[in-house]
């Protein structure tokens, strides 16, 4: 189904809410949704509308990863627990996500993909000066579509925001040098374990950025400078990830899409954040430490266009 169709369907309460809580059904119904609990909705049947799957329990998150290529169901998820899937944070996001205008949204990303794919490189230009990103004649683009299709696993940030990623290589879409500032931090988990090791730093860095703004540069696509208000934060933030992983490489970049209707909360860590107006810088894959989102709402891009062949 067409991703505007989905979104009118949530904005309507059509789609069915699927969450994995009580406090989360309870708050569904609230809002207007048909709610389901996930263990008893059957992802395997063709259902009569698509769901919007919400996660809030970390012991969900494999249970969400084993519906890829077998959900004959079309549906987006919000999963909150790979973030934060406190209740407040929950109430928070459902709000925000019912006071965007997807419409608007799903017309600047198609836009912002087809203006990226016609160019050579990107100047982001913040506070803190320039970052240059040097783009590859390929890219890798997870979503650059706008359906819903049975079997894929769709963030529903995603339809609000356009994104390259280095997953191949550390090089295989992309690389950026030079400075930018932000505003936001946010972190994905993708299991109990991951959280448990790295949240307490990363919760204390986020509400840092949050209350006093984080500046960073880049040099050969990691990052080799990190301050967070007056304070030089580069060797524990490197130390975190040290030896793990890709470490600080850039691994992917984003540029948010949407307004959203409800104040940003910036000192919660949910996905939506990276989807607001602006541009946002992710390191880490997610596998062995977490996917880390440098977010940016004052950003101001250049797009500088491939030369044409004589």
């Amino acid at each position: 189904m067409e991703a505007s169709e989905y979104f009118q369907q949530l904005v309507d309460r059509t789609v069915s809410l699927v969450v994995d809580d009580a406090e989360a059904a309870a708050m569904g119904r609230s809002l207007g949704f048909p709610v389901t609990l996930f263990d008893e909705y059957s992802f395997s049947e063709t259902q009569e509308r698509p769901a919007l799957l919400v996660i809030t329990q970390t012991a969900s998150i494999p249970r969400l990863h084993a519906l890829w290529g077998k959900a004959a169901a079309p549906f987006c998820h919000l999963a909150l627990a790979k973030f934060d899937g406190s209740s407040a944070s929950l109430s928070y996001a459902l709000q925000r996500l019912l006071s965007a205008d997807a419409a608007a949204a799903l017309s600047q990303r198609a836009d912002t993909y087809e203006q990226m794919l016609s160019c050579q490189d990107l100047e982001i230009t913040t506070t803190a000066g320039v970052l240059h990103c040097h783009l590859r004649d390929e890219l890798e683009i997870p979503n650059p579509g706008d359906e819903i299709q049975p079997g894929w696993l769709y963030s529903i940030a995603e339809f609000f925001e356009a994104s390259v990623v280095n997953l191949e290589e550390e090089r295989s879409s992309f690389w950026v040098e030079g400075d930018f500032a932000c505003e936001g931090l946010i972190y994905l988990c993708n299991s109990a374990e991951l959280k448990a090791r790295f949240a307490p730093q990363l919760d204390d860095v986020l509400h840092r950025v949050a209350t006093a703004g984080a500046t960073l540069h880049f040099t050969d696509n990691r990052i080799d400078r990190l301050r967070v208000g007056g304070q030089d934060m580069t060797e524990s933030f490197l130390a975190l990830l040290s030896g793990l992983e890709r470490e600080s490489a850039v691994t992917e970049l984003g540029i948010g899409c949407s307004k959203f209707g409800t104040p940003m909360e910036g000192g919660r860590n949910v996905v939506l954040h990276k989807s607001e107006l602006g541009v946002y810088i992710g390191i880490g894959k997610g596998l062995h430490i977490p996917h880390i989102d440098f977010v940016s709402r004052n950003a101001q891009l250049r797009y500088l266009p491939t030369p044409s062949s004589a």
